[in-house]
């Protein structure tokens, strides 16, 4: 009867450890899905609303450019399985949609072959939608529908936190518009020399929303007084006030124009180090825990067995070693045990797509600390209550 209480509480302990590793990979899992989206990612600068002619500028400094991948952004009402407000991205330049959230070693589900809908976790979950499934939106004067093509990690960032979509910008969506917009929103850069990369981007201003003049003396036209000016003093007129417009514009502050990924990544690592320091603890904890309420309970079932049995105390060398070489070999047997969940903590982060590695080392050592541990101190145990022979 102790025998089995005894192997039952090995395998509670077994699974109690199990379950602290478990519990820990599935914390680590969650800090790497949080941080996916600047450690799996290979922008290094996004830049606010440029205009045409800095994407042409900073294209042609390939000092300091790799690549850019320009977006333009809408917040829209999406329709799958469910609707859901969602950050909708579009770009008519998509050769270089990997550098954004959206590359290739984010995917959760499907493949992005140039064609279809891409979401980030949030958006498929809202919309209730999965890899295959149709999404349309409304657009402009028109609407839109696309397939699912894949699925990527959850998106951290900023304004874009709440759902994620991204398409090819056709010339269908472009046509719905009376007046298409004249920029992109954001764009992507990757830097070829990031110090280079940073001198080229000091000072940038979003020109993207600087009205063009052509769009400025719409509107001066609009209110012009009859019968006051020819139509140059009005030219003149009109371009002096631009240009004082102009030079408003540009004194004025326009913060996080440029965002570096590093600084993003500075404030993220700070709040992984805290989560990745508790579960490192929870770890710790069950391993410290176990081992000793393991060790505790089996002195207890053993200083029973011997309390109901006087004879084990004159039974001689041959019972006394009998009954020390039970109690090794039930503690190797635990150990063993111990040892299958270890391999277990390891196996199941790894089925989870956690790095193996990482999880074996940070979850594992301590349980197999507590099994080298334990065996040493059940002999010393032993020797102590049995004698040596």
């Amino acid at each position: 009867m102790l025998r089995i209480a005894k192997i039952i509480v090995g395998a509670l302990a077994g699974g109690l450890l199990f379950l602290g590793g478990a519990m820990a990979t599935e914390a680590n899992l969650a800090i790497d899905k949080a941080t996916s989206t600047f450690t799996k990612s290979t922008f290094d600068y996004v830049v606010v609303s440029p205009s045409n002619e800095q994407l042409e500028t900073f294209t042609a400094n390939t000092a300091a450019v790799e690549s850019i991948f320009p977006v333009y952004h809408y917040e829209n009402t999406l329709k799958g399985n469910s609707s859901a407000k969602i950050n909708l991205l579009l770009s008519d330049k998509m050769a270089n949609y990997d550098i954004s959230f959206f590359n290739p070693r984010r995917i959760i589900a499907g493949e992005f072959k140039g064609d279809g809908l891409l979401l980030d976790e949030v958006a498929a979950r809202k919309l209730a939608v999965g890899v295959g499934d149709s999404v349309s939106f409304p657009l402009g004067g028109g609407n839109f529908k696309f397939q699912v093509a894949a699925i990527y990690a959850e998106v951290n960032y900023v304004t874009l936190s709440y759902g994620i979509a991204m398409t090819t910008y056709t010339s269908s969506m472009k046509a719905s518009f009376a007046k298409p917009a004249s920029s992109y929103q954001l764009a992507f850069i990757a830097a070829k020399n990031k110090s280079v990369c940073a001198e080229m981007l000091q000072g940038y201003l979003p020109y993207g929303l600087l009205a063009s003049y052509e769009d400025f003396k719409k509107v001066q036209d609009a209110s012009r007084p009859s019968g006051t000016y020819t139509d140059e003093e009005w030219e003149t007129l009109v371009q002096g006030s631009y240009a004082h417009y102009k030079e408003t514009w540009e004194a004025q502050p326009h913060p996080n124009s440029v965002q570096d990924k590093e600084t993003f990544m500075q404030g993220a690592d700070d709040a992984v180090a805290t989560k990745r320091e508790g579960s490192f603890q929870l770890t710790m904890l069950f391993a410290i825990i176990t081992p000793i309420a393991l060790g505790g309970t089996y002195v207890g079932f053993d200083f029973l067995g011997r309390k109901g049995d006087e004879e084990a105390k004159s039974a001689g060398a041959l019972k006394s070693n009998l009954r020390k070489g039970l109690i090794i070999n039930e503690c190797i047997a635990t150990g063993v045990g111990l040892g299958i969940a270890m391999a277990g903590v390891g196996i199941y982060g790894a089925a989870k797509g956690a790095f193996f590695a990482s999880t074996f080392l940070l979850y594992s050592l301590p349980i197999l600390g507590a099994l080298i541990i334990s065996i040493p101190l059940a002999i010393v145990y032993s020797n102590l209550v049995y004698g040596k022979e």
